[in-house]
């Protein structure tokens, strides 16, 4: 039922209205995910913000090309410390805080649990049991000890 959604969702915003997500991990051990989004704040500029284990800063503010620019230099200092990009197909693997955190940093406020109708995306509890989360696209895929999920997200 909750699949009805998806359609909907995808015409609420245009592409342009999310950040843009460059996604770097380390395998280690430990394994670690950093995430840079650029967001383009209309007449006040460009925001580079960083989060790393669900933990936000903005590192910087300018012009589009300047931010890309800052973007572009952290992660080639990131990859010096044998972070690399997402392969083909390949999730970052994370916990449920700092893959909530990602999804309303994305601009997504709620989930479609299917044993509910939409949930504050602040408030959704996740899944019990030992379980990883990773966002892709407009859905948050769970797995675990237990079944694999997918959970669809919006932004109403």
């Amino acid at each position: 039922m909750y699949v009805d959604f998806v359609p909907r969702l995808a015409q609420t915003r245009e592409m342009n209205d999310y950040p843009t997500l460059h996604t770097m991990v380390k395998d280690g051990p430990p394994y670690e995910v950093r995430h840079l989004l650029i967001r383009v704040d209309g007449p006040s500029g460009t925001v580079l913000t960083r989060l790393v284990s669900g933990v936000r800063s903005d590192i910087g503010t300018g012009k589009q090309y300047e931010v890309e620019q800052k973007a572009n230099a952290l992660m080639e200092e990131w990859g010096g410390e044998g972070f690399r990009g997402l392969r083909d197909q390949e999730l970052a693997i994370e916990d449920l805080k700092s893959t909530v955190t990602l999804a309303m940093l994305m601009g997504y406020t709620v989930i479609y649990d299917p044993f509910s109708v939409a949930v504050p995306l602040a408030r959704w509890p996740g899944r019990s049991g030992g379980y990883q989360y990773a966002l892709k696209g407009m859905t948050i895929i769970a797995s675990g000890h237990g079944p694999s999920a997918e959970f669809v997200i919006g932004d109403r």
